[in-house]
């Protein structure tokens, strides 16, 4: 280790499962601008150990300071951690978190980009006058593959149906 490194590893505040996080990433190649992201004694090792794995499997600090922030439950962070690993992006998190949905809209619109939907075909069902069984209903007609003709005299039975 260099001296830089071995500094980052002394601070007192740090306990023994925090410096051997900090040694892991380290050991595994991590910069040290992403390895001194995570070493600040506001974090325990448990959320450091998360941290360096994210950094391990590419995530960007810019998207751990997004699922960090301590506005969240735990479960809403493990979910946006599976998200930002599996493709979805934070403008996507961002739109589908909105809190004027409940949990279950969340996950139509969210199954909605997992399914390569188009952005306007999400905006359209995701609208809180639908609710979570409605909207349902509307991605997977929208998912069948209908062609913009079918799908604009969809658009235009479901509007007149609310």
């Amino acid at each position: 280790m260099s001296i830089s490194q071995l500094m980052l590893c002394a601070n007192p505040k740090f306990s023994p499962e925090q410096i051997q996080e900090i040694r892991l990433g380290f050991c595994h190649n991590l910069s040290y601008k992403k390895v001194s992201f995570y070493a600040d004694p506001k974090f325990d090792y448990k959320q450091m150990k998360q941290i360096r794995e994210d950094l391990q499997y590419g995530l960007s600090i810019d998207n751990i300071n997004f699922y960090m922030d301590s506005r969240f439950s735990i479960g809403f962070t493990e979910q946006v951690r599976y998200d930002l690993k599996n493709g979805l992006t934070i403008d996507n998190i961002k739109f589908y978190m909105n809190p004027k949905f409940n949990a279950g809209q969340m996950e139509q619109i969210r199954s909605g980009f997992y399914d390569k939907l188009h952005i306007s075909d999400i905006e359209f069902y995701a609208n809180t006058k639908f609710s979570a069984e409605e909207m349902y209903e509307i991605r997977l007609f929208l998912k069948s593959g209908i062609d913009d003709y079918e799908k604009d005299f969809y658009y235009m039975k479901v509007e007149l149906l609310t």
